[in-house]
């Protein structure tokens, strides 16, 4: 049986391509900003997300 990973090598044209396993990374991820906003946090600073919109330049 082939595991997906052999086949993602197989089907690669540089046998180089290899698919993460996507739980485990989004994990990773998930806790070292977690990590990164406990420390802003405890320097008093909320980390928050902000959208900036503008107009279009008048042509």
């Amino acid at each position: 049986m082939t595991t997906t990973s052999e086949s993602a090598e197989r089907h690669s044209p540089s046998g180089t391509a290899r698919l993460l396993p996507g739980a485990p990374v989004a994990e990773a991820v998930l806790a070292e900003t977690a990590a990164a906003a406990a420390r802003l946090r405890d320097r008093g600073i909320t980390p928050s997300l902000a959208t900036i919109a503008a107009e279009r330049a008048s042509q």
